[in-house]
């Protein structure tokens, strides 16, 4: 598992690094195909916005979401560097 800012194991970082490295490949392996001669053959096809959508957003939400209740709900975090607090 990857470690989040603060040294972490994090889980949504780890989600969003494996969402980003999936739309990456599919999209330099698009309309590639892969064949061997008699055993198998696989194409990557085209990858589309909405796909990228349906991968990518969900994923960058959840990990922007984490990092802002981590730093509401954190009690070891510096009073000062909160809105509004004492400077």
């Amino acid at each position: 598992m990857f470690k989040d800012s603060t040294g972490r194991k994090s889980l949504t970082v780890t989600l969003s690094i494996i969402s980003f490295a999936v739309v990456m490949l599919k999209t330099l392996f698009s309309g590639a195909s892969i064949s061997i001669e008699g055993l198998f053959s696989y194409s990557f096809g085209t990858i589309g916005a909405d796909e990228i959508a349906a991968l990518l957003t969900p994923v960058l939400g959840t990990y922007a979401f984490r990092r802002y209740t981590d730093r509401k709900f954190d009690t070891q975090v510096d009073p000062s560097l909160m809105e509004g607090g004492e400077k």
